[in-house]
């Protein structure tokens, strides 16, 4: 998923973020292209309008279930977007549940179902669209576990 942005002293580029889903970080892209980062510190530098460097860092969302990564430009925070209403982060964390019904089985279907609910949100233009296929995923999840947990209370049952 990707998100434009402006900043200001950098009109001259086209600056968008791709964000990074379960794993890895997000990636800055500077007209297109991906910018290496600096060795220390995992923060990218790109140049000003003037040619002065600055140093962009890249942050996860605060709300895991969000996509959006947090920007800041030599230290001061840039915006990227709305974040996700809480009724939309709430609705889309679901599935977290599963975390502390499940153990590790719930824990990683919970987690993904999560992300993709998060990812849905901001994809999905029709937001009753979008609060059925995430209700959709949950239950999903919910179902995933049930047949996975329930498989291996069997097989366990079986071995022991």
């Amino acid at each position: 998923m990707e998100f434009s942005f402006t900043a200001q002293g950098f009109d001259h580029l086209k600056l968008s973020i791709r964000s990074s889903g379960l794993l890895g970080g997000p990636v800055l892209l500077v007209n297109g292209q991906p910018v290496p980062k600096d060795k220390k510190g995992g923060r990218f530098t790109i140049a000003r309008a003037d040619g002065a460097p600055a140093a962009v860092q890249l942050r996860g969302s605060a709300f895991l279930v969000d996509p959006m990564p947090r920007v800041s430009i030599d230290g001061a925070s840039v915006s990227v977007g709305q974040p996700l209403p809480w009724y939309q982060l709430v609705w889309a964390g679901l599935p977290l549940a599963l975390i502390g019904l499940g153990g590790a089985v719930g824990a990683v279907l919970g987690i993904m179902a999560a992300v993709t609910n998060g990812q849905l949100f901001r994809r999905t233009p029709n937001p009753a669209l979008a609060f059925g296929i995430t209700g959709l995923v949950s239950l999903g999840a919910a179902t995933a576990y049930v047949t996975i947990a329930g498989g291996l209370g069997v097989v366990l049952r079986a071995l022991f």
